[in-house]
C-alpha cells in the first residue's frame, strides 16, 4: 500500500505539472477546460482471469482539454479501487478469496465534436486515447493458495473509446459532463500474464 501511495502521488504531481502547458490556449478560437469527476468501472472478462465476478471499481478523475471547436486534445488522470470477493486461478484450480484492487492511470487522447462545440448549451463528443497504469491486487492473507501470489503489483496499458455529453451554463464557462467509455486493458496480475481489466466506465464530472 505504501508503494502504491508513492506512485499515486508521483502520477498526480506529473499530471498537475504538465497539464497547464499541455492545455494552454495558443491562438484565436482555442480554449481550455478543467474537470474533476467521479467514475465507476464495471469489469468484464473470463472468470478467474479478470475482475468480472467481483465488484465495480470507483474513483476520482482529473481531466484537462484544449483546442478548437471540432478537434481537441486532452490529458486525464484516474485513481480508483475495487473491493470484493471472487474466484482466482491458482494453477488449474479456482480459489475463492476476498480482494482489494487499487490503480492509478495516466491517459492522453483526442476529442471530436461532430457539431462544432459551443461555449453554452449542450455539446456531444466522441473521444479516444491510450493510457498506462499502475495496479496493485491483494488477496486475503487467510486464503490458502499454492502458486498464486496474494499480493502483486504490475504496470498496465490500454486504450479507451468514449461518447460524452457536456452541458455549459451560459458565459460562466461552468459545465457538467457525462461520459461513457469502453476501456481495454491488461496487466500481469493474479498469476496471469494478461489479467483482463477491460470494462465500461461511467463518469460524471464538474468543469470550469
Amino acid at each position: 500500500m505504501r508503494t502504491f501511495g508513492a506512485v499515486l502521488l508521483l502520477t498526480l504531481f506529473s499530471i498537475v505539472s504538465i497539464a497547464p502547458g499541455f492545455c494552454r490556449a495558443s491562438g484565436p478560437g482555442e480554449f481550455r477546460t478543467t474537470k474533476m469527476g467521479l467514475f465507476q468501472t464495471v469489469f468484464s472478462g473470463d472468470e478467474g482471469k479478470s475482475l468480472a465476478k467481483g465488484s465495480p471499481a470507483v474513483g476520482v478523475e482529473f481531466f484537462r482539454d484544449a483546442g478548437g471547436d471540432i478537434f481537441r486534445g486532452y490529458i486525464r488522470g484516474r485513481f480508483g479501487s475495487s473491493s470484493g470477493q471472487q474466484n482466482f486461478l491458482d494453477g488449474t484450480d479456482k480459489v475463492l478469496s476476498p480482494y482489494t484492487f487499487y490503480f492509478a492511470q495516466g491517459e492522453l487522447g483526442g476529442m471530436f465534436f461532430p457539431v462544432p462545440r459551443r461555449e453554452s448549451g449542450t455539446n456531444l463528443y466522441l473521444s479516444g486515447g491510450g493510457y498506462v497504469s499502475y495496479n496493485q491486487l491483494s488477496l486475503s492473507t487467510s486464503t490458502t493458495v499454492n502458486s498464486l501470489k496474494t499480493h502483486q503489483t504490475s504496470p498496465g496499458y490500454g486504450y479507451s473509446a468514449a461518447v460524452g455529453v457536456e452541458m455549459l451554463f451560459g458565459m460562466s464557462k461552468k459545465l457538467l459532463n457525462f461520459e461513457m467509455s469502453y476501456r481495454q486493458e491488461s496487466a500481469q496480475l493474479a498469476g496471469q500474464t494478461r489479467f483482463d481489466l477491460t470494462g465500461l466506465t461511467f463518469c460524471l464530472s464538474y468543469g470550469w
